[in-house]
């Protein structure tokens, strides 16, 4: 009778860690955690993600992978990727230049500040 034995994996960087290899200068690091967290579906990790790929830090420089991982954080309602969305499009850079889609983003960024302002004030109470 054989007996497989299986060592736990290890536990893969959760967003503080991978918060503190960018700040580090661990860019490759970074990226490789922070990629992972995006595709479990970490808005933030995206968002990061997303800002990685448009400024060529710790990856090659991809503006199509840039705007892909922007647009699914914000899509979770992420400001910051809202934001940058909106700044691409008004702009032009990586995407055709167009302003009812960065209108667009600029009302998912207000919407998504006025929520947290919201959940902020609730708590003071």
């Amino acid at each position: 009778m054989a007996v497989l034995l299986f060592a736990p994996l290890p536990a893969l960087a959760g967003l503080e860690e991978a918060l503190a290899a960018y700040e580090s200068g661990e860019l490759r690091k970074a990226f490789i955690q922070f990629k992972h967290l995006a595709i479990r579906g970490d808005a933030e990790a995206q968002y990061q993600l997303g800002t990685l790929y448009a400024l060529g830090q710790g990856v090659d420089r991809n503006e199509s992978q840039a705007l892909r991982w922007l647009r699914h954080a914000a899509e979770q309602a992420h400001r910051g990727a809202a934001e940058a969305l909106a700044k691409m499009y008004l702009s032009g850079e990586g995407v055709e230049r167009d302003e009812a889609a960065a209108r667009k983003w600029l009302a998912i960024a207000r919407s998504a500040a006025d929520q947290r302002a919201q959940q902020q004030a609730d708590e003071c109470e």
